[in-house]
């Protein structure tokens, strides 16, 4: 995935992207593919702020889709792929996302006397994500209404390595439970 995190103050907003993919795997004479894309935009509140450190509680708004590909595996001549031309499927169905996580970041290295904080940093993750999908899932022009649906959840650790330029404990006043 990518995400862009800015702070202003203590709040932090953004945006981030996902994309997962699962490993391919087996039926009979068919190989199955799911992948899903997520973006969302984040919104959250610098809890501790230092020069080389950021942790802030973030919850993240958005959509995406969830792509399944099944296709036949056998070798197949032109007269099979005339006969069944459909031997590739691809469904797709959109869904709304919702997070909640704690994000970590720490500033890698240490900068030369006088010098901004900038350079590598170092990120964590942990959070909650919520998937609902919306409508039903579509076939080439057309819906089909019976497939799997609903609300899909799962607890994850994430983590990030970026460009941080920052000085994030500079001019802001610490809070007595932030020392």
């Amino acid at each position: 995935g990518f995400g862009f995190d800015a702070v202003k103050g203590r709040t932090v907003f953004g945006i981030s992207t996902q994309n997962y993919i699962q490993p391919k795997y087996a039926v009979d004479t068919f190989a199955i593919q799911f992948t899903n894309s997520d973006v969302k935009l984040d919104l959250g509140y610098a809890m501790v702020l230092r020069d080389r450190f950021l942790m802030a509680p973030i919850l993240g708004l958005g959509g995406g889709s969830d792509h399944i590909t099944i296709y036949n595996t056998e070798p197949a001549t032109a007269a099979t792929v005339a006969a069944d031309p459909g031997r590739e499927i691809n469904l797709l169905q959109g869904k709304a996302c919702a997070d909640i996580s704690l994000q970590m970041h720490w500033l890698l290295g240490q900068p030369a006397s006088g010098e901004d904080n900038e350079g590598f940093s170092l990120g964590l993750q942990l959070g909650y994500a919520a998937h609902y999908a919306i409508g039903n899932w579509r076939y080439a022009e057309s819906s089909i209404t019976d497939g799997p649906d609903g609300f899909r959840q799962m607890y994850y650790a994430r983590l990030s390595l970026g460009i941080m330029s920052t000085d994030l404990g500079r001019g802001n006043a610490p809070d007595e439970n932030m020392q």
